[in-house]
Formats: structure tokens, C-alpha cells, sequence
């Protein structure tokens, strides 16, 4: 068993952006000559993750041969075909349910957004020190565009908050969860939402979840304004092929 899996939900359809992707699925549109998901896997590779499953759906093909393209021996990508689409959280409850024995961990992100260099050690002592998971938030001064996480005194969740104006801890969709916490809920219906109804059946089951609010690098590219971010941001956080 690993110590930690992660796992990247790629599985949307990207109505957003789609007069600009055409029928190619978001997480795979081409930033920098790569497709975005190379970036993120870069990402996980400075994180020393060996382990990524693709949790997808619209245009399922084109994310299997990627996974495929691009799986070597230091970093195995396989990807998780599902044939209706049963929302971000159900996803990820039936991949555990198939595969509970992978991990004792599982980080969870999305394919189309981009938290550089998040602190994974610091999450995974969290979880040693006794909560069910972690989720990464980032400061920002104009929240607007994010749904923003509430917390209290010791930075345990209470609840997700809706798009609001001001400033605020926004959630960058990235997640640190013990194995256990899926065994919280028993929710059978899909499709099914991860913030606005798997996490909050975890936490009324009585699941610790605490937020690590750090200053990083993040961008998501779920809009035409922040895809065309995407490849000076990508710029200033990686080095250039030699």
C-alpha cells in the first residue's frame, strides 16, 4: 500500500471555455506547448507522488491516450473511465470504493487548476496529528471569482462559502484525505457535488478537516480571462525544457 495516490478529476465538460477548447476537454488544452495536465503533473513530481489516476468522462478517449503518452515507471497515470457522469464527489466515492486498498492517503485535485508547490508534508502531519483531511486555501484580496472556505480559530472547516465580493481564503480544490473519511457517508444517489455535499456529510459525521492557508502560486483556467493567464503563469513557475 502507498502512502499516498492522488487523484485529478478531469471527467467536466468545460462549458465555460468551450467556444475556445472545441471538443477538447480543459484539462488537456495546450499551455506552453504542453497540455495543462503536464503541468500539473510536474507539479505532483516535485511532491515525490509515483501514483495519478484521471477520473474522467467528456471525451474520455482523448484523456487515455494522454495517460497512456505519458505514464512512465517513476510516475504511473492510468485513467478511470466513467460512463455517467456522477458529479465531482460521487466520482471520487466510487474510485475509493473500488480502490480503498491503494492508499492510506489520497490527494485529491483538479485538472484544471494549478497550486504550485502546496505544502504536503505539512497536510500529512496534520492528518498524523489526528484530522480526516486537509484542504488547501489561498489568500486573496478580491475572492470574487472563488467560492471561499470559512474556518475557525484552530483553521477547522465549518463550511464553503458562496462567490462574494471582498477579500477571503479561497479553496483551490486541492485535498488531502485519510482513507477512513470515505467510510463517514453513505450517499448513494449521483451525480453528487465534493463541496457542496460529499465534505459537508463528512463534517456532519464528524470529520476534522483543517485548512492550510499559505501565500502560493495558483491559477485556474476555467475562464477565458484566466486561460489566457495560463502560459506567463506557467512561464514564472517551471523551468524551461534544455
Amino acid at each position: 500500500m502507498e502512502n499516498t495516490v492522488a487523484i485529478i478529476l478531469v471527467g467536466g465538460f468545460g462549458t465555460r471555455i468551450r467556444h475556445l477548447t472545441g471538443p477538447v476537454p480543459k484539462p488537456l488544452v495546450t499551455v506552453n506547448q504542453e497540455p495543462f495536465l503536464c503541468w500539473i503533473l510536474q507539479n505532483l513530481k516535485r511532491q515525490s507522488i509515483r501514483s495519478v489516476y484521471l477520473l474522467s468522462h467528456f471525451r474520455a478517449d482523448l484523456i487515455e491516450q494522454f495517460a497512456l503518452s505519458v505514464s512512465t515507471r517513476s510516475l504511473s497515470i492510468q485513467c478511470i473511465k466513467e460512463s455517467t457522469p456522477s458529479g465531482t464527489g460521487g466520482s471520487i466515492l466510487d474510485f475509493i470504493s473500488a480502490n480503498s486498498s491503494l492508499a492510506k492517503n489520497y490527494l485529491v485535485l483538479n485538472g484544471d487548476s494549478l497550486l504550485i508547490d502546496f505544502n504536503l508534508n505539512l497536510a500529512k502531519a496534520k492528518i498524523a496529528k489526528g484530522c480526516s483531511g486537509v484542504i488547501f486555501g489561498v489568500p486573496m484580496n478580491d475572492a470574487s471569482r472563488y467560492g471561499t472556505l470559512n474556518f475557525d480559530h484552530s483553521d477547522e472547516l465549518i463550511t464553503f462559502e458562496e462567490k462574494k465580493s471582498g477579500s477571503g481564503v479561497i479553496n483551490t480544490g486541492v485535498y488531502l484525505f485519510k482513507r477512513e473519511i470515505f467510510s463517514m457517508v453513505n450517499l448513494f444517489k449521483r451525480p453528487i457535488s465534493l463541496e457542496r455535499e460529499l465534505i459537508p456529510a463528512m463534517i456532519n459525521n464528524g470529520a476534522k478537516i483543517q485548512i492550510i492557508n499559505e501565500q502560493r502560486p495558483f491559477i485556474d483556467i476555467g475562464t477565458e480571462d484566466s486561460l489566457s493567464e495560463a502560459s506567463a503563469f506557467v512561464s514564472k513557475n517551471f523551468r524551461p525544457k534544455k
